[in-house]
């Protein structure tokens, strides 16, 4: 992990640059936590990854960022909006359960919606249609026939791509008001004029750092392709100086002075 990936990492994230992410967690699958980039960027493309694609099986693991990203932003997301949201990431995953077969069904349906009410950093009671929501769900597990008879004649008009579309509305608002207040990424500030206060743009960098230099400052906007591109020209590089240096070191091992 270098600087350069550290810049592109962050501003992939804040753009939402997925084919980008993508192409860094191939070089690193032991994952992108070593390069100390804000969790605040990494958490919310993750979130909006996600969502965005329907990953059903990462809905769990949303919902945990969804939750930290909330907590972090508070004071500028509206409960309602982070509610709404959490009830349709929750509605989703039980349902993913119920057609995978998943284990302990009833007792994730009590998490999510317990009958006594649920708390979402603050107490209230359940909604009326949560209530039917709980009473429906039950109704599924308990029968298969009528599951099977559900999910093939009514769970596309009752959660089928409206649903899911709202869904992905409520994400993206989130999203947005989160970025409102996120500081610019390095690489937005050089794009604006603007010097990062860690580094004199004019002094000698390395080879990494000029391949970089050389697309930002070449272009008003560059897309997630340039940066792919500059990936992989830059792991070229640094595979060209590993042989160099594996070709041009001298063994001192058996030299003995007379």
């Amino acid at each position: 992990m270098n600087a350069e990936e550290r810049w592109i990492l962050e501003y992939a994230c804040r753009h939402k640059m997925h084919q980008v992410l993508h192409v860094l967690c191939k070089k690193y699958p032991d994952g992108l936590d070593t390069f100390q980039v804000a969790p605040v960027y990494q958490g919310l493309a993750a979130l909006l990854f996600v969502v965005t694609d329907w990953q059903l099986k990462d809905f769990q693991g949303a919902m945990e960022i969804l939750d930290v990203l909330y907590i972090f932003a508070e004071e500028v997301i509206p409960y309602t909006l982070f509610s709404m949201l959490m009830t349709g990431l929750r509605t989703m995953h039980l349902f993913h359960l119920l057609k995978t077969k998943g284990e302990d069904i009833l007792a994730k349906l009590n998490e999510y919606f317990p009958r006594n009410g649920r708390e979402l950093k603050i107490q209230r009671v359940l909604h009326k249609r949560e209530i039917e929501f709980r009473k429906l769900f039950i109704s599924l597990v308990a029968d298969e026939d009528r599951c099977a008879d559900y999910l093939k004649h009514r769970y596309r008009e009752d959660f089928g791509q409206d649903f899911k579309d709202s869904v992905r509305r409520l994400v993206n608002e989130f999203v947005s008001k989160i970025e409102e207040i996120l500081p610019p990424t390095t690489i937005d500030m050089i794009l604006a004029g603007e010097r990062p206060s860690m580094r004199d743009l004019s002094t000698p960098t390395s080879e990494n750092m000029e391949i970089v230099l050389d697309l930002i400052l070449s272009k008003e906007q560059p897309t997630a392709d340039d940066f792919v591109a500059v990936l992989e020209e830059m792991w070229q590089t640094e595979h060209r100086q590993k042989r160099k240096m594996k070709h041009t070191d001298i063994s001192t091992d058996g030299l003995k002075l007379r």
